[in-house]
């Protein structure tokens, strides 16, 4: 019996999934993060392989019957960075080992391979998509500082500069402000600045201010609502240039949604299909099918020569209830 182990490796956590080429998953292993950005080429490689070592040998099968690995792997944005993991991968014991875009893997998650589009939103924010041509294309992920636009950090931002708007008489009254002194217990919207720079917040931390945005806009509070409006245009614009590119605007697809930023619902969600609606009116979002690790496999099957069958598909949802990962 031959296997393929897919790996979704990002800056909180990376699991393995062994499968067999039926579609059968027979183990999962997850370690800590591998985004190399964060934790450096060396780390990321090491938790990789820890990663896939263990759902071989939780599997108990030899490691020489799994074929191939593809890592979908967060902080591959150039060809410099897989320059740089490709060459801390040389030597992987397990298979062949294939880098991969996270947002490949997402896309798969969402529509198995097929015509599809994704908007990631959570700390930052990203977007890709396939075509019918089998084409792929992505924008934004450049990061806090360069873009990440419609993210948890931009709302979060956003609402932070609302509150210190307010105090100093510039900008119009808003709930968000009584919402973030009462969470850093502060007397004054200005004692915040201390927490985010004497303190020090990390991006991840400032990010996720945001859901107070959410919860101001909740209550009717207009300026908020503005702000998730406002993020829910800059994912659609950032999501247009990979459509355009990729020429699918007068094409039937799914959107898949993914990240916290949704957990806003409607207040996001239904601007931002309004704008894209404008671009690409067939398009519908969605949330993926499966997890993230799970699309790593299906592009691992695609590498061995296997076609997602409508069998293999179904081989692959059955197996991932068992084991609890839906």
């Amino acid at each position: 019996m031959k296997y393929v182990i897919g790996v979704d490796g990002g800056g909180t956590k990376t699991g393995a999934m062994l499968l067999t080429v039926d579609g059968e998953i027979i183990a999962y292993s997850e370690k800590g993060p591998s985004n190399h950005h964060n934790v450096g080429v060396e780390k990321a490689r090491r938790t990789v392989e820890e990663a896939c070592l263990e759902a071989v040998g939780n599997a108990g099968i030899d490691s020489k019957d799994v074929e191939i690995v593809v890592a979908s792997m967060a902080g591959l944005d150039c060809s410099l960075d897989f320059k740089a993991v490709e060459e801390a991968m040389v030597g992987f014991p397990l298979g062949r080992i294939i880098l991969v875009h996270d947002t490949l893997s997402a896309l798969y998650a969402t529509n198995a391979g097929g015509e599809s589009a994704i908007i990631i939103a959570g700390t930052g924010s990203s977007t890709a998509g396939i075509n019918s041509r089998g084409e792929y294309a992505r924008a934004g992920g450049w990061g806090y500082l360069l873009a990440d636009e419609g993210s948890g950090f931009y709302i979060a931002k956003r609402g932070v500069v609302a509150a210190l708007m307010e105090y100093e008489g510039r900008g119009p009254s808003t709930l968000i402000t009584r919402l973030l002194t009462e969470k850093f217990s502060a007397k004054t919207p200005d004692e915040v600045i201390w927490h985010v720079y004497t303190k020090g917040m990390s991006i991840v931390e400032f990010a996720r201010l945001a859901p107070l945005v959410t919860e101001a806009a909740r209550k009717g509070d207009e300026v908020a609502v503005g702000i998730l409006r406002d993020a829910a245009k800059e994912l659609a614009n950032t999501l247009s240039g990979v459509i355009r590119k990729l020429r699918m605007e007068d094409d039937e697809f799914p959107i898949g949604l993914i990240g916290g930023v949704f957990k806003a619902g409607e207040l996001v969600m239904d601007p931002l299909d309004n704008e894209i609606k404008k671009f690409a009116p067939r398009a519908h979002l969605t949330f993926p099918r499966f997890l993230p690790v799970v699309g790593a496999c299906l592009i691992a099957l695609e590498k061995t020569g296997v076609r997602l069958t409508d069998d293999i598909i179904r081989n692959i949802e059955d197996t991932v209830k068992k084991h609890g990962l839906k």
